[in-house]
């Protein structure tokens, strides 16, 4: 079953090459097979995470910010748990949290200032780091970032 030109989470899928009961193998090209588990959807490929979410909501309006040069789209889990996918262009932002938040940056890489710290911190893709709740705290970019937003209460 061939998937020309597909789009999947920023990677072009050229191919799905097998499916069975455990394993989804893709294609990305010829030198870079994925294999994802099928029934919980995990990627167990180490260059780069595809992750899919299993029934979740998700709320069609986008949530906002800085002229849209922060947007993300919000997913609830069937337990109530919530997370924000999202997109950040290139520039310097402040935000505030309401509760604890993971961010894991996907793609790109950005520099953090958290409460009480006095030195900014890199944070590369693949990285992660959490933000205590009602908090504020500074993030700046020099290229686009990918990010997922885990709200941990």
């Amino acid at each position: 079953m061939s998937l020309q030109r597909y789009i999947f989470f920023g990677t072009q899928i050229t191919q799905i090459l097998r499916i069975s009961a455990d394993f989804l193998i893709i294609c990305e090209n010829q030198d870079n097979l994925r294999y994802l588990r099928a029934k919980n959807f995990i990627s167990l490929c180490p260059q780069k995470s595809i992750i899919m979410f299993e029934k979740v909501n998700l709320v069609k309006k986008a949530n906002i910010y800085f002229d849209g040069k922060v947007t993300s789209r919000t997913i609830f889990y069937p337990c109530g748990t919530r997370k924000t996918l999202g997109i950040m262009l290139p520039g310097e932002y402040e935000f505030g949290t309401d509760a604890p938040e993971l961010m894991e940056i996907q793609a790109g890489t950005v520099e953090i200032l958290l409460p009480n710290e006095t030195e900014w911190r890199t944070v590369a893709a693949g990285g992660s780091f959490e933000v205590p709740g009602k908090s504020k705290f500074k993030i700046k970019m020099n290229e686009v970032v990918d990010y997922i937003c885990s709200y941990l209460n």
